[in-house]
């Protein structure tokens, strides 16, 4: 875990594990938005 700081008002949601799947099955926009997240973020972390 790390932490943040918000510059604007912000609301934060932790999602368990096990709800996360299933939203991952059942919603396919929200199943391709996270994965372009995470490849990304990979993409970004390799090139430090």
């Amino acid at each position: 875990m790390g932490s943040a700081t918000a510059i604007t008002g912000s609301t934060i949601l932790q999602v368990d594990k096990d709800q996360m799947v299933r939203l991952l099955h059942e919603q396919h926009a929200l199943s391709d938005r996270f994965i372009t997240h995470i490849l990304a973020r990979n993409i970004r972390i390799e090139e430090d």
